[in-house]
């Protein structure tokens, strides 16, 4: 049986829309399905002004149809349902019902979610609480469609609540229908859609992505007190795209496979994050070392910044940096045996600042990459270097004055 929906609408494809479904043995030809949705439309409401043609769907079910039957349905702004018309009968119209309950549907439009992060953080929670057994990603077109199998069958009210990150429109759409005892054009997910646009279709077949090929985005910021650098740099860890720009926050946007880019890993570059460019403990642990030895030093005046074994203090207090350095560098001295690492005192006009944010990003996400797959960040380790060599041979700095 193929479910084929015909979108058609007044003005643009929202405005007043108007559905036709066939439910049917037959694949009709996507032009013939439009040629007979507009004459059943035209001869249902003649007052109705068709001037936008969306998209012809089909959705493969695999079940026998015991008949025909033609849906034409009137909707208002964005889905209530207005007026239906049916025509024909499919006796065993349930057994679509009973199919569609086995799996949760979720469609994603692309403009709006790109990255796909937060559907694939929910189906993953409902995989982890058994609420579902797995889910597939398709991409049709321009957009997402998901489907995931349903541990237990649910009624069409259980699924809706499920359906929080699906398409207002969608939902929308199927709870009137749902309301007006319509259950059996409740879900449809399409295997192939034709487009229509500048007087033509293009047609589209759904195609499963794999977790590992699905290109998500992750990203992280910690806020920075007194760094005002504005720049972007890109470099490439392993299959992970990164993107980092300094203007007031540290942002560090990471793209790459879903299986990798999980929930955990964009918990663990926040985490990395705060520890090497917003550590609580250490900045109060210096402004108060400071304010021992007589210097009051503001949030908005430092930055700590860890790198290896070093630490440093990036103030915009520019005229009073020798007095943080101290009589023959003794402040420094005493700081680092308190904090037992070596300290660099920075201006935040010094330009190695650039470099030392670059460097930073880079060990962030190649940490957060290797505690996420349960390796060990060891700099003395030839395989890190290895990764290493080929994050510098991937970096490009553009500096914005």
């Amino acid at each position: 049986m193929y479910h084929i929906l015909v979108w058609l609408a007044e003005v643009h494809e929202y405005h007043l829309p108007l559905l036709v479904h066939f439910l049917t043995n037959v694949k009709i030809p996507f032009e013939e399905a439009l040629s007979k949705a507009m004459d059943i439309a035209k001869s249902v409401f003649p007052y109705k002004e068709i001037n936008h043609i969306k998209s012809v769907s089909y959705e493969y079910l695999p079940i026998d149809a015991d008949g025909e039957v033609t849906v034409v349905a009137n909707h208002e702004w964005r889905g209530p349902l207005v007026e239906y018309r049916v025509f024909g009968n499919v006796s065993n119209v349930d057994e679509v019902i009973r199919y569609r309950s086995r799996f949760l549907t979720l469609y994603v439009d692309r403009a709006n979610t790109a990255y796909l992060d937060v559907p694939i953080d929910y189906l993953m929670r409902l995989k982890a609480e058994g609420v579902i057994k797995d889910f597939k990603v398709f991409r049709v077109g321009n957009n997402y469609y998901i489907r995931a199998e349903l541990s237990k069958s649910l009624t069409i009210d259980e699924a809706l609540k499920l359906r929080s990150y699906d398409d207002e429109d969608r939902v929308t759409i199927d709870m009137t229908y749902h309301k007006n005892s319509l259950d059996f054009l409740v879900s449809m997910l399409p295997n192939e859609v034709c487009e229509y646009g500048d007087g033509k279709f293009v047609c589209y077949d759904a195609t499963e992505i794999p977790l590992d090929k699905l290109m998500i985005r992750r990203s992280g910021s910690v806020w920075l007190h007194c760094i005002r650098e504005k720049f972007k740099t890109s470099f490439n860890v392993m299959s992970i795209n990164v993107d980092v720009d300094v203007d007031v926050y540290f942002r560090i946007s990471t793209t790459g496979p879903a299986n990798i880019l999980t929930k955990e890993f964009e918990k663990e570059l926040e985490n990395i994050m705060k520890e090497y460019i917003d550590n609580e403990k250490m900045f109060d642990e210096v402004v108060e070392f400071y304010r021992r030895v007589g210097i009051d030093i503001r949030d908005n005046e430092l930055d700590v910044l860890v790198y290896g074994n070093k630490v440093y203090l990036v103030t915009n207090r520019i005229f009073g940096l020798g007095r943080l350095i101290g009589k023959n560098g003794r402040n420094v001295k005493t700081l680092e045996q308190k904090l037992r690492k070596e300290v660099v005192i920075m201006g935040t006009d010094d330009k190695r600042i650039t470099t030392l944010l670059t460097e930073l990003a880079r060990m962030i996400v190649l940490k957060s990459y290797n505690n996420v797959v349960k390796k060990t960040f060891n700099p003395q380790n030839t395989a890190d270097n290895g990764i290493s060599s080929r994050i510098a041979r991937n970096t490009y700095l553009t500096v914005h004055t």
